[in-house]
Parts: C-alpha cells; structure tokens; sequence
C-alpha cells in the first residue's frame, strides 16, 4: 500500500509543482460585494480551493470515524478487562486443584 502511494502521490507532487511553476503571472480576482479585486497568482487560484476541499474531506472522515474509535477503544478495554479476569480466574482454580488432597484431585499415583 506504501508503494502505491508512492507511485501516485510523486507524480502528482511533480505536476502541482510544475503547475505553479508555470502559472505564476498574477490574475486580478473581483469579489462581487467589493469594489477592489485582490491579484493573486494563477496557481493559488487553482490550488487553495482544492486544498480547501482535502481539508474539509479531510475534517469529515475523522468526524465519521470518531464513533468506531471510541466503539473500538471500549471493546478493547472490555477486552483487557475479561482476560485479567480469566487469569486471575484460571490462577485460582489451579491453586484449588493444588489444594484437594491426591485422591480427590484424580490423581491416583500418589495413594497412600
């Protein structure tokens, strides 16, 4: 999976950097309620919108994923909680078996 996004994120770091390499003439950028316009490189133009939109997808996935961690936080608890029970429960049924006198125990070489 790691070579995987190698194989398409280095690519595409070359092309958005060849991209603003080649877009840097600035563009005037009007805002209809404002008068003035704000001159900016093409590249910024293009660019921030779509980092704009990686990080609002970005921000959207960790809000979705936000109950399956805490789900999975709880049963990982719940999890570490029943196995110290069932140590704590097989140490004290090995030191009863330790306890039963030989032939309760079924262990019948040990007979007087």
């Amino acid at each position: 999976m790691k070579v995987l996004s190698w194989l398409v994120g280095l690519p595409l770091a070359v092309i958005v950097l060849l991209f603003a390499l080649s877009n840097r003439h600035g563009v005037t950028v009007g805002l209809w309620p404002f008068e003035d316009g704000i001159d900016l490189p093409v590249f910024l133009i293009v660019l921030l919108p779509l980092l704009a939109g990686f990080l609002a997808g970005g921000l959207v996935a960790f809000l979705k994923g936000l109950k399956h961690r805490r789900v999975a936080r709880q049963q990982a608890r719940r999890v570490a909680d029943l196995e110290r029970q069932l140590d704590a429960a097989r140490v004290s049924s090995a030191a009863a078996e330790a306890a039963l006198p030989p032939l309760l125990s079924g262990d019948r070489s040990k007979t007087p």
